[in-house]
């Protein structure tokens, strides 16, 4: 008579397993990373294939080396014009106002901006934030107690629990021309102004910030810029004084500020505007991180997602070293290749940039255009076909300014980062870009990548603390 195994152990494992796939618990990821960590050896002795592309990747390797001082130039000059374009340009808006440069290094969430602060003396709670001529919002507190000194967090005017007081310049009123004589236009102006939901997703769209409260409901336009009118409505009303929040439109009977500014994915560098004090100069504007110690060097494993259509690496860099979800990855120089989208106690997985759902702030160099563009955030919908070409969706947030049909022009596309683990200033590729793109359309456009990953032998990932050591 054959004796019956018993089942009852193994189809508990298989629901206990089954579920962890569903519903990861980090405690028993942690366990599983520890227990098949020897397996990394045997991913690397399972791929000789690839002691076939050694010459190749030592050329490619050696191309990316001799144009990685002329790429980190490029990359650096962008970064200053991203810090000079966070002032205000009109003069006004600087007298008697000190800017302390800040960079964006992540959200709380979308209506809370992170900053690390270029030097935080003088710097209080209440002071406006601005990029370039525009209202960004108000700093809310400053670091606690156990976290780094530099740190500030920002409440975005487009939270509903921010006012601001506004009034329209040269206002637009129906039946009248621009700038028609009558007694000025005042208002409060926070949160967002939805509009009709979008076909398929369900989601509402969002028009501009929200209006409350018009002096005159005849306006029909105008630029709108901040004026607060009551002494209690901020701490700082002189600081924010004439900055701008954008056109007032009015639309199916709904009125609503169009902004010049992206506010979800468009801020990487401000300026805090504080009160000028004696002996507080305004500090450097560029603070270089391209190029400090907070990388690690990993060789790719000749593993990744065996799903056809996902482009993924897996690298010999995890948790134990410092990296972390989100990390960004490059290759030799200051080319993005793609970030971290699992990282391991040893090994990391790495979504690459041609990975569909890919996600990536992106900053432009446009031909014939001097101060760099920001195009807010790029996802990846795979490659366009057997030429090495990527496919990216942009939903247009601010558009370009061109003129309707005037055409396309050759840009190089760099990371604008305000995300935590992605510094801005990396290159990714060059594409065409369309210049009548409007705000509120979605185009999908082309891009070549600097560097095919396949290509490479060795990347460089970001960790959260000084590795020891950097990027060549």
């Amino acid at each position: 008579m054959q004796r019956k195994r018993p089942r009852l152990p193994w189809i508990l494992l298989w629901l206990a397993l089954l579920f962890l796939s569903l519903r990861p618990v980090p405690a028993a990821r942690r366990v599983t990373d520890l227990v098949t960590s020897p397996l990394r050896v045997v991913a690397e002795l399972a791929s000789p294939i690839t002691l076939l592309t050694t010459g190749r990747v030592h050329a490619a390797e050696r191309r990316l080396q001799d144009g990685a001082d002329a790429q980190a130039m490029e990359s650096e000059a962008l970064l200053r014009d991203l810090a000079t374009s966070s002032l205000p340009t009109e003069p006004r808006l600087l007298r008697g106002r000190r800017a302390v440069h800040a960079e964006v290094i992540g959200h709380r969430d979308w209506d809370h901006l992170l900053l690390r602060l270029h030097d935080p003396r003088g710097v209080r709670p209440g002071m406006p934030v601005a990029f370039g001529n525009a209202y960004v919002g108000r700093i809310e507190r400053l670091a606690r107690r156990g976290e780094s000194p530099d740190l500030a967090v920002v409440t975005l005017v487009t939270a509903a629990s921010l006012r601001v007081g506004a009034i329209i310049e040269e206002p637009e009123r129906e039946g009248e021309g621009a700038g028609a004589e009558g007694e000025p236009v005042r208002l409060s102006v926070g949160g967002v102004r939805t509009g009709p939901r979008e076909h398929g997703t369900g989601r509402a769209s969002v028009r501009g910030l929200a209006v409350f409260y018009p002096s005159d409901r005849a306006v029909r336009g105008g630029l709108v810029r901040v004026r607060e009118l009551f002494a209690d409505a901020s701490r700082y009303p002189e600081l924010s004084e004439g900055l701008r929040l954008g056109r007032y439109r009015e639309v199916d009977g709904h009125a609503y500020v169009e902004p010049e500014i992206d506010y979800k994915d468009g801020l990487f560098h401000v300026v805090v505007l504080a009160p000028r004090e004696d002996g507080l100069e305004e500090a450097s504007a560029f603070a270089a991180v391209l190029f400090d110690s907070n990388w690690v060097r990993a060789r790719p494993i000749n593993v990744g997602d065996p799903h056809p259509e996902r482009r993924t690496r897996k690298v010999r860099a995890g948790r134990r070293l410092g990296v972390e979800q989100g990390a960004a990855v490059t290759s030799i120089g200051a080319h993005l290749v793609g970030r971290v989208s699992r990282a391991g106690l040893w090994t990391s997985d790495v979504a690459l940039l041609d990975d569909p759902g890919f996600r990536v702030v992106a900053v432009a160099r446009i031909d014939g255009i001097a101060e760099p563009r920001v195009l807010g955030r790029l996802i990846s919908k795979g490659r366009a076909g057997a030429d090495g070409l990527l496919r990216f969706r942009w939903v247009v947030r601010v558009g370009l300014g061109g003129e309707q049909g005037r055409g396309s022009a050759h840009a190089h596309l760099y990371t604008g980062s305000g995300e935590d683990g992605l510094p801005p200033g990396f290159s990714i590729g060059e594409a065409e870009l369309p210049l009548d793109a409007r705000a509120g359309e979605e185009r999908e456009i082309l891009v070549r990548p600097d560097v095919d990953p396949a290509s490479v032998g060795s990347f460089f990932v970001r960790t959260r603390e000084p590795a020891g050591g950097g990027m060549p």
